[in-house]
């Protein structure tokens, strides 16, 4: 088997074991700690640094399986989860690739804005599809937090995943 090949294996490999670990923590019940009801949404950062240190096909394949993985436990109407993070994933390696440099506070920006981003749409949808629902209630009571615990774990995923990625030396950053 050519070098390559090889390297293309194991990055595949590393990538999903990290998407997958993500969203068992995140979807298991009582995995993670919930504070205050806020539950930390692993799967946001995990895809965003899948896609700043690797290829946009690579960010948007971790998107789309963490998302599939997301969409199997969640509410939201079908594929949501999905289109939402393989879009996150392929716009983060396409930025990094051509506009911006991989750096942590690069990572807190794509993590923030990702962050509102989802919590808008995910209250849009509940709102439009389960009418009980209201939009700033929704907003305030629930995804803020959640957001907030998400961005406070989000330098330690990218630390992480740096660290994990430069060391089996397969990333595609220039």
């Amino acid at each position: 088997m050519k070098k390559e090949t090889q390297k293309l294996i194991i990055r595949g490999a590393l990538i999903s074991l990290i998407i997958l670990a993500a969203a068992l923590l995140q979807n298991t019940a009582g995995a993670m700690p919930a504070i205050r009801g806020a539950r930390i949404f692993l799967l946001i950062p995990a895809v965003i640094c899948a896609g700043m240190f690797h290829s946009e096909a690579s960010g948007a394949a971790a998107g789309l399986f963490g998302g599939a993985l997301w969409d199997l436990s969640s509410p939201a109407p079908d594929g949501f989860n999905a289109l939402f993070l393989c879009l996150t994933g392929f716009l983060c390696a396409f930025l990094i690739r051509r506009y911006m440099r991989n750096r942590l506070r690069t990572a807190l920006l794509f993590c923030t804005v990702t962050g509102l981003s989802f919590i808008l749409f995910q209250a849009l949808i509940y709102s439009y599809y389960f009418t009980s629902l209201k939009l700033i209630p929704t907003l305030c009571a629930s995804n803020m937090p959640s957001f907030i615990c998400t961005l406070a774990v989000s330098p330690l995923i990218y630390l992480g995943s740096s660290k994990i990625f430069s060391k089996a030396n397969i990333t595609n950053i220039r």
